[in-house]
């Protein structure tokens, strides 16, 4: 697996077996074509995919540059 690819293991999210969120594959869904919830991602889960799309978009800031780095 890749840093932009998330190892999701069921049950978590409601699936039905182990999956992989594709960081890099972003799609955008009308909410009209969400006909259910299926589930919620744990919240380690939801941290990892949120580490995974910084990497993917490429909004990491290195940590020299972060603000209030030198706290």
């Amino acid at each position: 697996m890749y840093p932009t690819q998330v190892l999701i293991q069921a049950p978590d999210g409601g699936l039905d077996r182990n999956s992989i969120a594709l960081g890099e594959q972003v799609r955008v869904l009308a909410k009209t074509r969400l006909l259910e919830l299926r589930g919620e991602l744990s919240e380690a889960t939801l941290s990892q995919l949120n580490q995974a799309l910084l990497i993917a978009l490429d909004l990491i800031i290195p940590l020299e540059e972060a603000p209030y780095s030198s706290y």
